[in-house]
């Protein structure tokens, strides 16, 4: 059974507050977020909360939003999304179904986990941030709009980075410490070192200096089709909270 609408909407706040966009515009209810499209969730409508408008010219007008932005039109959506119906009148409007998604979440203890040989920051440096545009190429945004958005980031942060015998850098991951909770985003390892353990590492970095720092729980948002990290996650302890997707007008 499924989070209540109450439930679902502090997650997904939460979850917002520690990926932040560069630009916020509330809308009846709806939050429509842009960041010069880096990453999907930054760059679209989130209908978390009551609507009064006719659902058209809602629609309408997030997507002339976008457009004046040169960017699709994206919505995410959750069981939990404003109103009932939205989900249902975007597909009839031509919107595909795009990236489902799981939020996860553990329970943190302080003695769980191993802290792993790590190169480590609260502070985010051009070689980490160079390394995950690397490692995770994102179409689109540059460094520098990466960048703004990471050090808008109201919360202390841990970026982690395990390197080889050459001090290059192989697999990456951030822990943004949102009082009694840690987001964890970026796990990311470089496609000819995987099934090495270098995932597990990072995880056990961030949990354990996450819990160390007095959170008592922990999430993640990984994709439905991603089997291999959540069996991982599994492993640590991570349990699906609720699952999401978006609908996007311009694939």
């Amino acid at each position: 059974m499924p989070p209540d609408h109450a439930t679902i909407v502090e997650w997904e706040t939460m979850a917002n507050a520690a990926a932040p966009a560069l630009e916020k515009q509330l809308y009846d209810g709806w939050l429509l977020r842009f960041a010069n499209g880096y990453t999907k969730r930054a760059n679209s409508t989130h209908p978390l909360h009551e609507s009064t408008l006719d659902l058209e010219t809602k629609i309408a007008f997030c997507e002339a939003q976008y457009a004046k932005r040169g960017q699709p039109t994206i919505f995410k959506m959750t069981s939990a999304s404003q109103p009932p119906e939205l989900d249902a009148a975007l597909e009839a409007r031509g919107y595909q179904r795009i990236s489902p998604t799981l939020l996860q979440v553990c329970p943190l203890s302080p003695n769980d986990y191993q802290m792993a040989e790590w190169h480590g920051s609260t502070a985010l440096s051009q070689e980490w941030l160079e390394s995950y545009q690397r490692l995770d190429p994102v179409k689109g945004p540059s460094l520098q709009t990466i960048s703004e958005t990471l050090t808008r980031i109201p919360y202390p942060n841990l970026y982690v980075a395990l390197r080889d015998e050459t001090g290059h850098i192989i697999a990456i991951g951030q822990g943004v410490l949102q009082e009694s909770c840690i987001g964890i985003f970026a796990i990311v390892v470089e496609e000819g070192q995987r099934r090495r353990g270098l995932g597990r590492q990072i995880m056990n970095t961030l949990l354990s200096w996450g819990a160390q720092q007095g959170a008592e729980k922990a999430y993640l948002q990984v994709s439905a089709d991603n089997t291999r990290a959540i069996t991982l996650y599994h492993s640590l302890g991570f349990q699906t909270m609720y699952d999401y997707w978006y609908r996007i007008l311009d694939v």
